[in-house]
């Protein structure tokens, strides 16, 4: 069961980045240009961002099972009609309903994991979870080139449909209903907006969800930044450049390791507060040593590999504190998650975008910019949570 749902929260990225080493392939095939072939990935990640908010409460309110079966079907058909696009236009099209089904399973198992393991227990599953939906675009970008170099951009996206079905396969045979004690009156019309605004107006869980999202916001920021520093300033191959990226997922799995196993000795508070320290000395480190002109790789990728042991520690337990605020809920709440870190994410890629221009000095600001504040929500945490003990 906890693999799959680590699955779960994986699979809609492969059908949402992989193809994106395949996009200049995707231009000549669909005589296109490559603005509009990447405005498809724009689409994607926006309907991705807004469909989290409704994923929450339609399996508050209709169970779990029955809304994730069919948001893997939508995904499954979605990525079919990308997979037989003739023009750029139908493709763009074609991605609204593919993102919209991709987000279920990322959602949906996190409040599926807080429905079957009661809190803190919680943690150890969600690490795992949470790692499969990390490491998930970080992967599949390094997939990307294989799969289009083997199938074309086409082939990228009837795997996706493929691995669609088979995860649908596995819920309709091995996943139960989790959320049994429901009352849907409590959850339609105004009462959803009642429930966001419930948990939005929360200070412990919006310290929770703060701490992991702008930790989270400062990889996808390197990720954006990367490329133009570590291969145009510190004159990297992008072959190389590809080799040390794909190592960063290993520091996030030493963290989510950590966390695992010792999530039965360890209180939620200290991992929350340890993860985030990590992730704020890494990035004050780096953004301090551009300010002294000693900018290397050396230098770069293990303070980077620190960051993310920092977010593997962190995320699982912030995820745990966050839905036990209100489990009943928690649908509602693994949405809201999502979303908030998303919108981080998407913001930390906009802003490095704008403020890089190759020394690292906005690259690393960015990083710093986003994860002494998450440190400050983390120590945060650890307030709110006696007041509410007291």
């Amino acid at each position: 069961m906890l693999f799959l749902l680590a699955g779960l929260s994986a699979i809609g990225w492969i059908g949402g980045v992989m193809y994106t080493p395949a996009i200049p392939q995707l231009v000549r095939d669909l005589s296109t240009d490559p603005s509009s072939a990447q405005f498809t990935l724009t689409v994607f990640l926006a309907v991705f961002a807004v469909s989290q908010l409704i994923y929450g409460p339609l399996s508050d309110r209709y169970g779990r099972r029955w809304v994730l079966i069919g948001s893997l079907l939508i995904y499954a058909l979605g990525s079919i009609a990308v997979a037989v696009s003739p023009t750029i236009e139908w493709m763009t099209l074609a991605r609204v309903p593919q993102a919209f089904g991709a987000v279920g399973g990322a959602i949906l198992a996190r409040a599926i994991a807080r429905d079957l393991w009661d809190f803190p227990y919680v943690r150890r599953p969600m690490a795992l979870i949470a790692a499969g939906g990390t490491l998930a675009p970080l992967l599949s970008l390094v997939a990307g080139g294989f799969v289009a170099n083997a199938l074309g951009w086409q082939g990228i996206f009837w795997v996706s449909a493929a691995i669609a079905f088979i995860f649908l396969g596995l819920a309709i045979v091995f996943l139960p209903e989790t959320h049994k004690v429901r009352d849907r009156a409590a959850y339609g019309g105004m009462r959803m907006m009642t429930n966001y605004g419930r948990l939005l107006r929360s200070p412990l869980f919006m310290s929770y969800a703060l701490t992991q999202a702008l930790l989270a916001g400062g990889i996808f920021g390197f990720m954006t930044g990367g490329p133009f520093v570590v291969i145009e300033t510190l004159g990297v191959s992008s072959g190389l450049y590809g080799i040390l990226t794909a190592l960063l997922p290993g520091g996030f799995m030493v963290g989510t390791l950590i966390s695992s196993q010792i999530s039965h000795r360890v209180s939620i508070h200290p991992m929350v507060v340890t993860g985030c320290s990590l992730a704020a000395l890494a990035a004050c480190t780096s953004f301090a040593i551009v300010l002294l002109g000693h900018l290397s790789v050396v230098a770069l990728y293990p303070l980077m590999m620190i960051y993310t042991v920092g977010i593997g520690i962190n995320t699982p337990n912030a995820m745990a504190g966050a839905l036990e605020v209100d489990p009943k809920i928690a649908g509602t709440g693994a949405a809201l998650l999502g979303a908030l870190s998303f919108s981080s994410m998407a913001l930390s890629s906009l802003l490095v975008g704008s403020v890089e221009h190759g020394g690292g000095l906005g690259l690393t600001g960015i990083l710093a910019a986003l994860s002494v504040p998450g440190l400050g929500f983390g120590v945060l945490t650890v307030v709110l949570s006696r007041r509410v003990r007291d």
